[in-house]
Order: C-alpha cells, then sequence, then structure tokens
C-alpha cells in the first residue's frame, strides 16, 4: 500500500505533501487483521531465530501478543534487544496515519480474485504486467476466476469469511528465508478465543476501517461475526 512507503517519508512530512497525496486516489489494500498479527508473529520469530537460540529460550504467540499490549505503554520495552519492526506489528491504520489521510477505498486481500483485473486496468497497472510477463515471463498474479465463475464460488471471499485463496509470490531467496509462512493456514495453530479477543482490541481500528468481522477464536476454517 502506498501508504507504508509514505510512512517512510514521513520524518520530512509538510504541508505540501499533504496537499499532493490528498489529489490522489487514496487506495488501501487491507488483509484480515488477525492474520496479518500472525504474520507479524511469524515473521518476528524467524528473525530472532539466532537469538531465541543463543539464548535457549522461545517465545510463543500468547507471550508475543502479550510483548506488544505491553510495548504500548512501555514505549517498546518488551522489545528492547530484540530484533523488532513496528510498523509490521501496528496496524496499518496507524502506520498509514488513516487519521490524516483518509480512506477512500479498501481493497481486500481475501477478494484479490475479484477486483485485480478491474483496479490493474484502471490503474494503467495491467501494461506494466504485460511488460514484466513479455520481458521475463512472469505474472505478479493471476485471478482463479473465468465467465463461468459463479457469485456463490466466491461468496465467502465476499463476506470476508474466508481466507485468501491465492498462491502467494515467492519474495524470499533460500526455503528458510522466505517471506511467505501461510499465516492464513495456521491461525488454528495459534489462536484461542481469548488471543482473538486480544488481538482484536489490539487492532481495532483496523477492524473498523476495512470492515472485517470479529472472529471468536473457534473455526479455523472462517472469520465468524459475533
Amino acid at each position: 500500500m502506498y501508504g507504508l512507503m509514505l510512512h517512510a517519508r514521513w520524518s520530512s512530512y509538510s504541508a505540501s505533501l499533504f496537499d499532493d497525496v490528498s489529489r490522489w486516489d487514496r487506495v488501501w489494500i487491507a488483509r484480515n487483521p488477525y492474520v496479518r498479527f500472525l504474520s507479524s508473529y511469524l515473521d518476528w520469530d524467524s528473525r530472532n531465530a539466532a537469538l531465541l537460540k543463543a539464548r535457549n529460550t522461545s517465545v510463543g504467540f500468547e507471550r508475543f501478543t502479550s510483548m506488544y499490549e505491553k510495548s504500548l505503554t512501555e514505549g517498546g520495552v518488551p522489545f528492547s534487544g530484540w530484533v523488532y519492526l513496528p510498523s509490521h506489528v501496528r496496524p496499518v491504520t496507524q502506520v498509514c496515519k488513516a487519521d490524516q489521510f483518509g480512506v477512500d477505498v479498501v481493497l481486500r486481500l481475501e477478494q484479490m480474485d475479484l477486483w485485480y483485473d478491474t483496479v490493474m486496468h484502471h490503474y494503467g497497472l495491467d501494461r506494466f504486467q504485460a511488460r514484466l510477463w513479455a520481458e521475463h515471463g512472469f505474472d505478479f498474479y493471476v485471478p482463479g476466476v473465468s465467465k463461468s465463475t459463479g457469485l456463490a464460488d466466491k461468496l465467502a471471499a465476499v463476506l470476508g469469511e474466508d481466507s485468501w485463496s491465492g498462491t502467494a509470490t515467492s519474495t524470499g531467496g533460500r526455503e528458510n528465508d522466505a517471506h511467505e509462512r501461510d499465516s492464513a493456514g495456521k491461525i488454528a495453530q495459534y489462536y484461542t478465543p481469548a488471543i482473538a479477543r486480544k488481538v482484536f482490541e489490539l487492532q481495532r481500528s483496523d477492524f473498523e476501517a476495512f470492515g472485517y468481522p470479529v472472529w471468536d477464536g473457534n473455526d479455523a476454517r472462517s472469520f465468524r461475526a459475533i
């Protein structure tokens, strides 16, 4: 999302930058906050693998969640001495200053099959993808829909009750260094109802801005509104 790139330039923020950004479409590509938060933990655990081994310890998902909660009032102290990227864990709406720049269009990652072609064409990005294929024989993403696809086939995704069905594009080098960790497929291994409630409160601004339903933490295959 553009907002993440903007965050890197925030130290040079000025009124003219705000005016410039305000003239553009503010398109947010959102991810289910439960999945994103688990992904942030798995990423943190991988980045700190050597430290965890050297200290002969482990940090489970529940403890990581509590560490993040405490860091909000303790200035990041719980993560002192660890490799920690706050922007990976904090709500996207906070990192990208949604309160200042607003949210015009929300595209859910879980619904990517439905909006991808239309959005790419609208912003001229299909030309970039065509060049990518012509020069490298590589497609960034191929939607899994056709003229014969019925609404019922994608209804769970439309309602935000299903996880992303796509195949991640590998961005890593060696297999153990790859960033993709199939977080959506692992939620049953890590979440409990108590952790799900806590993560909702910690990521509440993303739930509210992006319209994802609250999950009870009990069903590994869908995110139930309760």
